[in-house]
């Protein structure tokens, strides 16, 4: 769906001036002391639920290869590869930046987590986060609402679908 697709990249960009400006002038000095946060590779990914919800992984490298295997209740079972080009790359580098990943929850998907309600039946979305040598693992149940952040890992999931171009091989609907 491209219409969706679009969105994301508007809500991204949304974020990407939101969090930039923060009402002063720019310190460049502080801007440059901070290092991009570059991945060898982000994996997304996505569990059952109690009905038909796609199960894959989807794995972006920093240079653009990008892995996909869908194991059920996807339009492409098995392996494929594809790649993106670095401005993709990018984008999902910077998304990951401006939602502060490193630094998020490694669980959204119980009440000791922060879910205010925990619906049943929904799926998960697991995003790992490598680059050597840190590893970050972030679990997201759908059926988590009510949690601060959880928005958060919910949009930086589609990103990564969409930016990789997952719909491809898993179909729409999507997420």
């Amino acid at each position: 769906m491209r219409c969706d697709k679009s969105l994301v990249i508007l809500f991204g960009l949304a974020i990407s001036q939101g969090c930039s400006h923060s009402g002063r002038d720019s310190d460049t000095s502080s801007a440059a002391a901070t290092p991009p946060l570059v991945f060898d590779s982000v994996l997304l990914h996505r569990s059952n639920c109690l009905g038909t919800c796609p199960v894959y992984d989807v794995e972006v490298y920093g240079d653009g290869r990008v892995l996909y295997s869908g194991e059920s209740f996807v339009a492409v079972t098995g392996s494929r590869e594809g790649k993106i080009p670095p401005s993709s790359v990018d984008f999902i580098r910077r998304s990951l930046e401006q939602i502060d990943f490193l630094n998020l929850r490694d669980s959204y998907a119980h009440e000791r987590d922060g879910c205010k309600v925990v619906a049943q039946e929904y799926p998960t979305a697991e995003i790992t986060f490598r680059r050597f040598p840190i590893v970050k693992h972030i679990v997201y149940y759908y059926g988590c609402m009510g949690s601060p952040n959880a928005d958060h890992v919910a949009w930086i999931a589609r990103t990564i679908d969409d930016v990789a171009g997952s719909s491809v091989w898993v179909g729409w609907p999507q997420y």
